[in-house]
């Protein structure tokens, strides 16, 4: 019982025995492990060598043959410390991967990819992600996204030093006209206006590489990003058609 929870925390089944038999009589040699186990004396000092590593066991005699004894089983605490460490790296590669590995997959499978988000955090993954892919980028901005603050301008920044160029097509507000005239330059931007009555859906789409995201801002706070290279397309059509009506609009107004 106790070996298989030993087990159930990290430790091997030969690493859970050898601990229990050190417990059991207090001091023991790499001989005296391999016959209590009836095993060969190699298997005994490896499984010694590795307790002591995972400090669970320590060395009270350096003369050979060295005599280990156990460490309290509080030790156990710095294994899961440990394996979390493992499992926060793990779950790190398996993050930075996801995206290639997706695409690999997908482009195989010729079946569209699609992920959802939900809060800041997660909106803010979707923003990571058009970093991490990069490629020239369509965006159908709205008005809504000023919910993102700062964070929506230290994206556009990191945009920009990436040397993704970015053409965008929204509501033509005159401050956000303004602000577009003397940062666009520096942010690598092209500006496409619609009057503001044309769009006033609080979201954002964004086409890139063989992505489209959608993130819908205000209370729902969700997002998708579709990995499909026709949907991609379809997409990029449907922008340049919105972009001749919003000229054509905006040619009215003037």
């Amino acid at each position: 019982m106790i070996e298989e929870t030993l087990k159930k925390i990290g430790l091997t089944a030969s690493q859970a025995k050898t601990y229990l038999l050190l417990i059991e009589n207090g001091r023991l040699t790499p001989p005296q492990l391999a016959k209590l186990r009836k095993d060969n004396r190699t298997a005994a000092y490896m499984s010694l060598a590795k307790l002591e590593e995972l400090e669970l066991a320590k060395i009270v005699s350096g003369k050979n043959p060295k005599v280990y004894e156990p460490v309290s089983p509080s030790a156990l605490s710095k294994v899961i410390d440990r394996k979390r460490q493992e499992l926060d790296q793990t779950e790190i590669i398996y993050k930075n991967s996801l995206s290639t590995l997706l695409s690999e997959y997908f482009a195989k499978q010729k079946k569209p990819s699609v992920r959802f988000y939900s809060g800041v955090e997660g909106l803010q993954e979707i923003y990571k992600d058009h970093l991490k892919i990069g490629g020239d980028t369509l965006v159908i901005r709205t008005i809504a996204d000023e919910q993102f603050g700062q964070i929506l301008y230290d994206y556009m920044e990191k945009r920009a030093e990436k040397g993704i160029s970015t053409q965008i097509l929204g509501p033509a507000f005159k401050d956000r006209v303004e602000w577009a005239t003397k940062n666009n330059k520096r942010l690598k931007r092209v500006n496409y206006w619609v009057p503001t009555e044309y769009y006033t859906a609080p979201v954002e789409i964004s086409i890139y590489s063989n992505r489209v995201s959608f993130i819908s801002f205000g209370e729902e706070a969700v997002g998708i990003i579709i990995e499909s290279q026709q949907i991609a397309e379809s997409m990029t059509q449907l922008f340049k058609l919105a972009k001749i009506g919003g000229d054509s609009l905006m040619s009215r107004r003037s």
